[in-house]
């Protein structure tokens, strides 16, 4: 998928199907304690490191500071997320030159273009009457009956939400670690 279309044929297609967009913010709530795959850990602490106090002048401010890991909340994978014997997404080795203390160097978030395609829903939750049990891995034949009973037609350049109900299950860490989609899904969906 890729963030920027291909010819101003596609990008009128685009804009005229945005004409009638919904925007949904898909975003969970950060707080501190807030549920977290015990390898990505600290999950999320606010400080307010300046404070109001009286004396110093007749305008004082409060400013916070944010500690979170890259990887905390509602969020999209860059592809150098994840490698395997040390590849990472097309074949691009780990090494040194490309991973420091500061970050990885090649396929980082910061390279994604901005995502803005037509969005289609999978109501997991509605095929199935009820939110999927922790821990689940979504195959992709479940997700091509769901798609088919609900009428919903996954093209080419889609984004494709995937509803599961773990959201309401936001605060039980039991939902957030080892669930999702399972290889065979995003092989469907590509």
């Amino acid at each position: 998928m890729t963030g920027a279309p291909a010819t101003a044929g596609a990008a009128a297609a685009l804009i005229s199907e945005l004409t009638d967009a919904r925007v949904i913010d898909l975003e969970q709530p950060r707080f501190p304690g807030m549920p977290m795959f015990p390898a990505n850990a600290p999950n999320y602490t606010f400080m307010l490191h300046r404070r109001h106090e009286a004396g110093l002048e007749s305008r004082t401010s409060a400013a916070g500071m944010i500690l979170t890991a890259d990887h905390a909340g509602t969020h999209v994978d860059a592809l150098c997320h994840q490698a395997e014997d040390m590849h990472m997404f097309g074949g691009v080795a780990v090494t040194a030159a490309n991973q420091d203390p500061g970050g990885v160097r090649v396929l980082s978030a910061e390279a994604l273009p901005p995502i803005v395609r037509r969005g289609v829903l999978i109501d997991l939750v509605e095929a199935r009457g009820d939110r999927l049990p922790p821990r689940y891995l979504v195959e992709r034949d479940e997700l091509e009956a769901a798609a088919a009973s609900q009428g919903v037609a996954v093209r080419p350049g889609d984004v494709l939400l995937v509803h599961t109900g773990w959201g309401a299950a936001w605060e039980d860490p039991d939902y957030i670690s080892g669930g999702g989609m399972a290889r065979s899904s995003g092989e469907w969906a590509t």
